[in-house]
């Protein structure tokens, strides 16, 4: 399959070859999940931008606001969370991430997709 044309565009190269995508595993009363990270901007921000990718999608989506964002001094974690059957399991393992990163506030930003349901 050949590579979409945003795949082989200079942004996105730029965005995948000058940041670590991290399998993060953290563990919480229910069990273990996996989150993929791009951590980016200085550490030293304690209270940073996390973007959330969509159901639909991977934190890769995000790139244009994260070079953005980055470039200016805001640290930026995009991510992918886990696999998770109840809203509080997610909660919990989100915590859980939280705690791995030492942070104790954040901003998040999640993409919503909307979808329509026709009446019957």
């Amino acid at each position: 399959m050949p590579d979409s044309a945003l795949a082989l565009s200079p942004e996105f190269q730029s965005f995948k070859s000058s940041l670590t995508r991290q399998r993060i595993t953290v563990e919480d009363n229910s069990g273990e999940g996996v989150w993929t990270v791009y951590d980016t901007g200085p550490n030293t921000v304690r209270c940073p931008l996390i973007m959330i990718a969509p159901l639909s999608g991977t934190p890769e989506v995000y790139y244009k606001q994260v070079l953005a964002l980055s470039s200016k001094g805001i640290r930026v974690l995009a991510l992918e969370g886990p696999v998770c059957w109840s809203e509080g399991r997610w909660c919990s393992s989100f915590r859980h991430l939280l705690y791995h990163f030492n942070l104790d506030k954040v901003h998040l930003f999640k993409q919503w997709y909307q979808r329509r349901v026709r009446e019957r």
